[in-house]
């Protein structure tokens, strides 16, 4: 049993069940921090704009408000469990079960990182690099077929299926 801790949430391998469980990473001490600096400097604006009109989604999802927060990764377990509901994609280790995004079980994988360094340099020269979404930890090889494990980032799926036959892999 192995345990990783990514920007948005918390992944538990299980190879002997042969699943992995992703909780979501809940940052309250941040999000209490954050609350407290804006009520000393008297920045109460501030602290409403960041918390009423700070998106969720979108191009700004990875700036730090107290929405994102608490709800960041919540968020992209959502997403990766309806994704895969409503897909139903080869490309996408499956998604078995979510509980209101508290937490997912999906199959089990191993990174491509750990495993093909040819393959993170197609992923590289396909994409143009390797932006947040497309770095070599996010796919893995399931039964010998390569798949992306981490489809939780709200547009990625969309993104990349729109862009699939670059990797000529999947």
């Amino acid at each position: 049993m192995q345990i990783k801790k990514g920007n948005s949430r918390i992944v538990v391998l299980i190879p002997f069940l042969g699943i992995v469980v992703k909780f979501p990473l809940i940052r309250l001490k941040h999000c209490w921090q954050d609350g407290i600096f804006h009520l000393k400097n008297k920045n109460m604006r501030s602290l409403f704009f960041s918390w009423f009109f700070h998106p969720i989604f979108g191009s700004s999802f990875h700036l730090y408000g107290p929405r994102t927060l608490l709800f960041r990764g919540i968020c992209c377990n959502l997403v990766e469990f309806w994704v895969y509901i409503w897909t139903r994609d080869s490309a996408f280790v499956p998604t078995y079960f979510s509980f209101f995004g508290l937490f997912n079980i999906q199959q089990y994988f191993v990174t491509a990182d750990q495993l093909d360094l040819d393959f993170c340099s197609k992923i590289c020269s396909a994409f143009g690099g390797v932006g947040e979404c497309y770095q070599p930890r996010f796919f893995s090889c399931v039964k010998g077929h390569w798949k992306i494990n981490n489809y939780g980032i709200p547009g990625f799926a969309k993104h990349f299926l729109s862009k699939r036959e670059r990797l000529q892999l999947l």
